[in-house]
Order: structure tokens, then C-alpha cells, then sequence
């Protein structure tokens, strides 16, 4: 069911208790684009409160969601973090693909779109 933000809402907050995520992108090594044909980007998601997220994937010019794998939203130091990844194959190696992060405190809604590079083959080869 989803989490009405107002339910976790608490009046002894200090007044930095909601902060946005702060992303870290890892692009595919060339050694998984030679032997897999393939390419996994990961975009890591850090030092966010609370942790309500919503993390999509999309080729950049399409607005289909791509299937992609989570870990689990973990406690760290009293804040939380998160990370996701796509792995892309055959003609997708080619396209540009975004993260799509949905975050939302008591203040704040953040919606970002962070873009990952086509893999160049040719530097594979």
C-alpha cells in the first residue's frame, strides 16, 4: 500500500530531516560489453530522508519503463540509501538511457532525470 508522507510526519524533526538524494552513476566496464554483449548501469542513491523513493528507468527519447533490478532501501548514519541498475543489450547499447528518481519529504518533491552515455562500441572492439 502506499505510504502517506503525513502519517510519518513527527513534530520533534530536526529541521534537516528531509534531504534529497544524492546520486553516483557507474557506467559498463568494457570487459562485460566484450564478453556479455551487454552493459549494466548502476546509479547509486545516497544521504536521502525519509525514504520514500521511486526509481524508474527509460531510453532517453522514450517514455516506456525498462525493466530494471533494486536492492533494498538501506539505513545508513540516520539517513537512507538505494541503488538500481539496467543492464541493456544488442541494439540498446546504442541508445542513451536516464534514471529516473521520484523522492518526497514533508517540504519537498524531487524529481530528477539523470542521463547515462550510449556505450561506444567501437572502443570495445
Amino acid at each position: 500500500a502506499p505510504r502517506n508522507p503525513l502519517w510519518v510526519k513527527s513534530h520533534n524533526r530536526s529541521p534537516n530531516a528531509d534531504i534529497s538524494p544524492k546520486p553516483t552513476i557507474f557506467l559498463p566496464s568494457i570487459a562485460e560489453i566484450k564478453v556479455q554483449k551487454a552493459g549494466t548501469y548502476l546509479c547509486l542513491l545516497e544521504d536521502f530522508s525519509p525514504d520514500i523513493i521511486k526509481i524508474d528507468w527509460q531510453e532517453k527519447d522514450d517514455k516506456t519503463i525498462l525493466k530494471s533490478q533494486q536492492g533494498d532501501t538501506m539505513k545508513t548514519k540516520g539517513t537512507y540509501m538505494k541503488f538500481s541498475w539496467l543492464t541493456v543489450a544488442g541494439a540498446s547499447l546504442d541508445k542513451e538511457h536516464k534514471c529516473i528518481v521520484k523522492h518526497e519529504s514533508d517540504r519537498t518533491k524531487v524529481h530528477r532525470e539523470i542521463l547515462f552515455p550510449s556505450i561506444d562500441k567501437g572502443r570495445c572492439t
